[in-house]
């Protein structure tokens, strides 16, 4: 297949041309500088997040305010957590808070410099050397140490300590998949705090099972022969253009930024409608996941990990490659983190940009005179995929000609496995290989969505499809009725979905009114998946409350940046939107804040392994009285249309 890569023109070293851009080497460069100039010595300091402090939503009106970057470090002396706001481009520091001093329960994200720092711990722990020697491994330089977020399960000897627990597997070599060989049964709790091991759970001994499964390209599985070429080609170039961090495609446009913590972000979403440029979304971002699993033994249950606030989704991102992640005109940005030292690094082709066919747009024939007339859809994809362990995530958002946004979330990659003696079955487990199984586990998305439907004060309007009874006014039974009702306050913003009723929800401006008298609006359609499936009492639950519930809706406060709260590695729970929401705020033609929480039930099966096909899930935003007629009606025929 041919691709073909859009040149950019982009210096990474010159100032930002918008206070929304992603933060660049040098500004990340003057942010550490700033906080090593307060500390004196910060040597044993992790800078463990560092984020563009981004204006507040009232302040997007006027005059621009300065760039800043709100940094979170920890300090390995003296175990603080403390938060600093750095004003650019000078390197002011213009805020900072001592979190651990104040009695805050904070425990910062994980940083890969702390992943390599757990191995080491753990197999230089004379406890784990032993049990290793009890399952026959000797040799430990070749076993795989996958350290995995902690959770909060109140145990006292963990209290007041950064706890990461570790899970091994025994590859046969470097490029072996470690998961077909789980040293199951065992898993190790280590104090990253005092630089230890707290525990060794030896809950079982199981056989190491020995199965080849690789999947790369020497896996001696012949490939298919009867697959010809495609090609996809644009010999004009594609149809959207970039300006730093700004593209327009079409009648969209809209900025795109990324950061360590949510990923990818779009930011400024409008559509230009006959030479009005009406705004629709002001900022959407993933702004937490949780993957919690169903296994209750003593070496599986507290595995629950948080990947956008215990790793970081855009910190675990993949630099793409052209021809396999992304086909057609290809245009990549880079990205730009901060290490644990506080030192800049770039990500090569963080974010794919491209077009795409998506069959037909719109068509429609006349079967009494003859003729039809045909649109085919093209869609413009903004995407990125990111490593957390051992699933792979691809998050795509498409912007299709007649005023629709989707979101798609792509799962892959290789599922967690255990010991399953041959023979055996387990009500937690799916058989993949003769001695392998997967856990039964859930993926659970939250995306935040800031919509600016026509203006930044909006409504949320709950819209379901309901029966009329039979009388005299239906008297064949065939009416149906919808049902439209407005949330008021945040005492009526949990909602659920409703698939025998179709349920969705509309995202209204009161104050804009389209040409019919209704207010213009767009349509949030959910995905209908099923919520976290965990008890509300369990420990999963208090701290991803919003996996309970499809839909949150808030008033926007500039400090309620996340569903389960801005430390959610190792809090127990009951931070974020279920705390928030007790203030019962307004919510009719107020800057309105929706939470789409969403997922997938893995109940794992053989075609999942050794390395799992795609899943898909995902959502729509759609103009409903948005426009005055099909948007779509000005797209020219295809040039290979008869």
């Amino acid at each position: 297949m041919k691709s073909t890569l859009v040149s950019r023109e982009f210096d990474p070293e010159a100032p930002p041309q918008n206070i929304l851009d992603s933060l660049l080497p040098s500004e990340i460069r003057t942010a550490a500088a700033a906080i090593r100039g307060v500390l004196g010595d910060a040597t044993e300091v992790l800078f463990s997040l560092m984020l563009l402090e981004e204006p507040s939503r009232e302040s997007s009106v006027g005059t621009p305010p300065e760039r800043r970057v709100r940094v979170v470090t920890l300090d390995q002396r003296t175990h603080m957590t403390e938060e600093w706001v750095v004003a650019l481009p000078h390197g002011e520091v213009v805020g900072h808070d001592n979190l651990t001093a104040r009695g805050i329960t904070a425990q910062p994200p994980i940083v890969v410099d702390e992943f390599i720092e757990v191995e080491r711990i753990v197999k230089e722990s004379a406890e784990w050397q032993a049990a290793m020697r009890k399952r026959g491994v000797t040799d430990f330089e070749i076993v795989q140490v996958d350290p995995m977020s902690a959770g909060n399960f109140g145990f006292e000897n963990e209290r007041g300590l950064r706890i990461v627990r570790a899970v091994c597997y025994l590859p046969k070599n470097l490029q072996d998949n470690a998961y077909a060989h789980p040293i199951d049964g065992l898993v190790t709790y280590v104090d990253l705090t005092n630089g230890q091991v707290l525990t060794v759970v030896d809950d079982e001994l199981f056989p190491i099972p020995d199965e080849d499964s690789n999947f790369h390209d020497d896996n001696g599985v012949v490939p298919r022969d009867d697959l010809k070429p495609l090609e996809i080609i644009q010999p004009e170039g594609p149809s959207f253009t970039v300006d730093g961090w700004k593209v327009s495609w079409q009648k969209w446009s809209f900025r795109v930024s990324m950061n360590a913590r949510e990923g990818m972000v779009l930011h400024d979403i409008c559509y230009d409608d006959d030479g009005q440029i009406r705004t629709v979304v002001d900022r959407m971002a993933f702004a937490e996941m949780v993957v919690p699993y169903g296994d209750p033994r003593p070496s599986h249950f507290w595995r629950s990990a948080f990947d956008v606030g215990e790793y970081g989704l855009g910190a675990l991102a993949n630099s793409l490659s052209l021809g396999c992640d992304c086909l057609g005109s290809i245009y990549y940005f880079d990205a730009y983190f901060c290490d644990a030292g506080g030192n800049p690094y770039t990500l090569d082709r963080a974010i794919c940009l491209h077009e795409e066919d998506f069959g037909v747009l719109w068509r429609g024939a006349n079967w009494r005179q003859g003729g039809s007339w045909v649109r085919r859809s093209r869609r413009l994809v903004i995407s990125y995929w990111t490593t957390v362990g051992n699933y792979d995530y691809g998050f795509f958002w498409y912007f299709y000609q007649d005023g629709t946004i989707q979101c798609e979330v792509k799962l892959t990659g290789i599922i967690q496995t255990a010991y399953l003696a041959p023979g055996d079955s387990s009500p937690y487990l799916g058989r993949v290989a003769p001695e392998l199984a997967g856990q039964h586990h859930q993926h659970m998305f939250c995306v935040r969505i800031d919509p600016a439907v026509d203006g930044q004060l909006n409504s949320v309007v709950e819209v379901d499809a309901v029966p009329v009874p039979m009388g005299p006014g239906n008297p064949y039974g065939n009416a149906i009725g919808k049902r439209s009702t407005f949330l008021e306050s945040e005492s009526e913003g949990r909602r659920e979905t409703n698939l025998e009723s179709g349920r969705v929800w509309q995202i209204v401006n009161e104050e804009s009114i389209n040409e019919f008298g209704s207010p213009v609006s767009y349509k949030l359609i959910p995905a209908q998946t099923a919520m976290m499936i965990a008890d509300a009492d369990s420990s999963v639950a208090r701290r991803a409350m919003f996996a309970k519930s499809a839909l949150w809706v808030t008033r926007y406060n500039e400090r309620e940046r996340y569903p389960s709260g801005e430390f959610p590695n190792q809090h127990p729970g009951g931070d974020g939107l279920p705390l928030w929401m007790e203030a019962n705020r307004g919510l009719r033609q107020e800057p309105v804040v929706l939470w789409h929480s969403f997922g997938t039930t893995h109940f794992v099966r053989p075609e999942d392994w050794p390395v799992m096909p795609v899943e898909y899930v995902g959502f729509s935003l759609k103009p409903f009285g948005f426009f005055r007629r099909n948007p779509a009606l000005d797209v020219p025929p295809s040039s290979t249309c008869h």
